[in-house]
């Protein structure tokens, strides 16, 4: 007998596991303190550091987009049919949730708020992170980041006229 998908066990990706523990090894302050949630976004984090991040380029690039197809319509393209893992999507899509994650790293010190709502990672604290994360997951997260970063410039200008 099948499981309904409410009722299935939660199955984590293999990158997530060695992500979190990477991240939980590099990072100042008691292990295993922060959320999952608040984890994930640490990694990401650090593959965009030191550079300032809006939380609005996290949430447009992990949005669905409406856009033209060939035959004239329109269609709604997901950020994870492009490559980003449903589970990052999940939380750079859901504004509560990435609040919340937001302000955990902001207790914690380990991001800097700035007066414009952007959020800064030290850059000695995002290389000891990227250098504890295995090179297969390293490129897996600067992919992640490159995606959220493109798609989160409007469709504009990015196709020609």
């Amino acid at each position: 007998m099948q499981r309904s998908l409410h009722t299935a066990p939660k199955l984590r990706p293999a990158w997530n596991a060695a992500s979190l523990a990477a991240v939980r090894n590099a990072a100042p302050g008691p292990r295993n303190a922060w959320s999952e949630d608040t984890t994930v976004l640490m990694a990401l984090l650090c593959f965009f550091a030191p550079q300032k991040l809006p939380v609005d380029l996290l949430l447009g690039g992990a949005a669905a987009r409406r856009r033209w197809n060939r035959e004239g319509g329109i269609e709604t393209a997901e950020a994870c049919h492009v490559g980003l893992a449903p589970e990052l999507a999940g939380l750079l899509s859901d504004p509560r949730r990435l609040g919340d994650a937001f302000a955990e790293l902001d207790l914690s010190s380990a991001v800097s708020t700035n007066p414009d709502g952007s959020h800064g990672l030290d850059g000695e604290l995002a290389a000891r992170i990227r250098d504890s994360i295995p090179p297969e997951l390293g490129a897996f997260w600067r992919r992640q980041a490159l995606i959220l970063a493109w798609r989160a410039v409007p469709w504009k200008y990015l196709e020609l006229p």
